[in-house]
């Protein structure tokens, strides 16, 4: 019985996703990234530096921090009946050292999103 449930899970999200509509929310070009909301965190010493690049699978984002935190924000209307799924890619080139996630002092991430 377990797996004739399992079966259908499976079934039911293929669909839905096979169905699902393609929002893309960004394509990473220098304009996009000049439109973008900068946040800079209360307590940071420096500003987080964004930019473009691209490799042999497309372009990305890049960010450099050095004693600062900020984040990058868009808003964006999505129809969750109709995009029902979010799919994003992370690279991390170098971890936070010393950073214990379970703390407040260790809420620090290298990439994070945010939906409401």
């Amino acid at each position: 019985m377990f797996k004739i449930l399992i079966f259908y899970i499976f079934i039911f999200f293929t669909l839905n996703s096979a169905y699902a509509d393609k929002v893309l929310i960004f394509e990473f070009t220098e304009k996009e990234l000049s439109e973008l909301e900068v946040r800079k965190v209360r307590g940071a010493q420096n500003k987080t530096v964004y930019s473009v690049n691209s490799n042999k699978y497309g372009n990305y984002l890049k960010a450099i921090a050095d004693n600062a935190a900020s984040g990058l924000g868009k808003e964006v209307k999505i129809d969750l009946n109709k995009t029902p799924f979010i799919n994003i890619t992370w690279k991390i080139e170098m971890d936070l050292k010393g950073i214990k996630e379970n703390t407040k002092k260790g809420h620090d991430y290298a990439a994070r999103v945010f939906c409401n």
